[in-house]
């Protein structure tokens, strides 16, 4: 974990000190989209130089807890499976901003989810970014000056409908 929170965060320090990067550019892959109960994602894998692979994943989240909101994620994980929670984090000084086909859609706060096996930023989005997800065909993430991640938005809206619709299923159920 501390070795891939360690890469994260180089490879951050040092795309933000450079000129204009992508960290990793999706944008040529047809995603295989997943949508499992309250949440959609498409996932990639980045090797390192140093032999750390690190699994990016790009959630959209509907969350129970705030009547089946949409809650934007990306995450650096060592493996595809969520490990245990250590903290949660509001970052007060940071933001995410995301841009769906070159439009900045959503500018703001991010929470800072450290996991055992890696790290997530979040961020509550609204119903209009979530349309843009749906709808969109590029998806530009910038987490720090310079440092994007680029997504290619094929095939979302019916994996982002699919885990919205779970989400209020359960809602209707409890």
């Amino acid at each position: 974990m501390a070795k891939i929170l360690f890469s994260v965060l180089t490879l951050i320090l040092f795309l933000s000190t450079t000129g204009h990067s992508y960290i990793r550019d999706y944008s040529k892959v047809k995603h295989q989209w997943t949508s499992q109960e309250s949440r959609a994602y498409i996932s990639g894998r980045a090797k390192f130089e140093d032999g750390t692979q690190v699994i990016n994943l790009f959630v959209v989240d509907f969350d129970k807890g705030r009547e089946c909101s949409p809650v934007f994620k990306i995450a650096f994980m060592d493996n595809y499976e969520y490990g245990e929670v250590e903290k949660t984090v509001p970052m007060e000084a940071g933001t995410i901003k995301l841009y769906i086909d070159n439009k900045l859609s959503y500018d703001g706060p991010i929470v800072n989810i450290i996991y055992s096996n890696g790290i997530e930023f979040g961020a509550v989005i609204s119903p209009e970014v979530l349309t843009s997800l749906s709808s969109g065909d590029y998806l530009t993430v910038e987490l720090v000056d310079k440092m994007d991640i680029l997504f290619n938005l094929n095939d979302a809206k019916k994996h982002i409908d699919s885990a919205q619709k779970s989400c209020s299923q359960g809602l209707t159920t409890e």
